[in-house]
């Protein structure tokens, strides 16, 4: 009677140790999908800002038509952040076209020196460069984040409840080397 009692109480607390491991696994790819919709919440900001600086140089860039459409493109690279779950090819693309309208519009500043001192300009740029800082922020927590995920799912036995109940497969981390390099193809494999 004793060992079966053992072997019972063996078994409730399996069976509620694999119940826990299980709920991790969903905490932790909770959290990768949260700290994702951060930095696409912040690329949407960082959209806004563009959009707004443009306005407010658009007298100075009149003849600069391709800001204006870079921005609309830029507009669109947004949007496949938000519509496409955990996309981080998208963001590559976004961050890729936010440096091009950064590099022109710094460009067009410096042959309009008034343009250059108006304090509108300058609040634009200010919050732009804030942006850029909260989602390279975004960004980190997003691969930690990951980081944590692929380790738990991967770890003995974790591996052995994740393959029998939920089936989670690994997430590939957002790469800065990628980025820099010409932004090589990138999505995570959700």
């Amino acid at each position: 009677m004793d060992i079966l009692l053992f072997l019972l109480v063996l078994v409730v607390v399996a069976v509620f140790w694999a119940i826990h491991v299980r709920n991790k696994i969903v905490f932790y790819k909770n959290a990768v999908v949260r700290s994702w919709s951060d930095v696409n919440a912040y690329a949407l900001e960082k959209l806004k800002s563009f959009e707004e600086l443009a306005q407010n140089v658009s007298s100075y860039l009149e003849h600069e038509k391709s800001t204006f459409e870079s921005i609309v493109a830029l507009r669109s690279s947004a949007s496949k952040i938000a519509q496409s779950g955990v996309n981080t090819q998208a963001l590559q693309d976004f961050e890729a076209q936010a440096s091009q309208i950064m590099k022109g519009i710094n460009v067009n500043v410096e042959q309009y020196p008034d343009l250059a001192s108006s304090r509108i300009v300058e609040r634009n740029m200010a919050e732009i460069v804030r942006l850029n800082e909260n989602m390279s922020a975004s960004i980190s927590i997003f691969n930690r984040n990951v980081e944590k995920f692929n380790t738990y799912i991967k770890a003995f036995p974790n591996n052995v409840i994740n393959t029998n109940t939920v089936a989670e497969h690994e997430i590939t981390a957002y790469s800065e080397a990628g980025a820099t390099s010409q932004y090589t193809s990138y999505t995570p494999n959700f």
